[in-house]
């Protein structure tokens, strides 16, 4: 709410926003009065400051500290990393293929080994025995099941940080408004 003050009577009007380039009735001497286009309108004192005109450009009005802009600008920049990040790891992850389980590579074990004759499953047991072979890579479906599993995990710590940075952000805005208002 503005002060516009009566021509006829110098009464000061309560006048809004949507009435600018209206006319209103003077409350005091009931003379009709103009108001103003909202550029001028927003010259007038408001009806919480009578006493003070408002200023457009005066700081602290609507502006944020160097140091606020700056930290919601580096959150944003941070959000915007991190969601691309999180969006080309989830692709990854949709797109990545596993081949198969522990329980389908165990079944194709035993059927293979059920074709096999007992003499030659000796043999390759005594050599295994022998000659100390461990299994130093994991399986090929495991290695695919590993990967895959990553990619997600990192897409979803990628949208975690996104997030947090989003509410930072958002939190600066809302501090920085809330000691404007107050």
């Amino acid at each position: 709410m503005y002060l516009l003050p009566c021509p006829h009577c110098e009464h000061e009007i309560p006048v809004a926003n949507y009435q600018a380039g209206d006319e209103t009735a003077c409350s005091q001497c009931g003379q009709s009065v103009a108001i103003p286009k909202l550029g001028q309108l927003r010259q007038l004192p408001t009806a919480d400051s009578p006493t003070q005109p408002e200023s457009v450009g005066k700081p602290g009005d609507g502006e944020f500290s160097p140091l606020r802009r700056g930290g919601f600008l580096l959150f944003g920049l941070i959000a915007v990393a991190s969601f691309l990040i999180a969006a080309f790891c989830g692709i990854n992850w949709f797109l990545s293929e596993t081949s198969g389980s522990t329980a389908e590579h165990l079944e194709s074990v035993r059927t293979e080994y059920a074709k096999v004759p007992a003499a030659q499953l000796i043999r390759e047991f005594e050599d295994m025995d022998n000659l100390s072979l461990d299994l130093t890579l994991p399986y090929t479906y495991k290695t695919k099941e590993n990967r895959r599993r990553e990619w997600g995990q990192n897409a979803t710590v990628a949208a975690s940080v996104g997030g947090l940075s989003v509410l930072a952000s958002l939190l600066l805005v809302m501090t920085g408004r809330r000691k404007q208002t107050a």
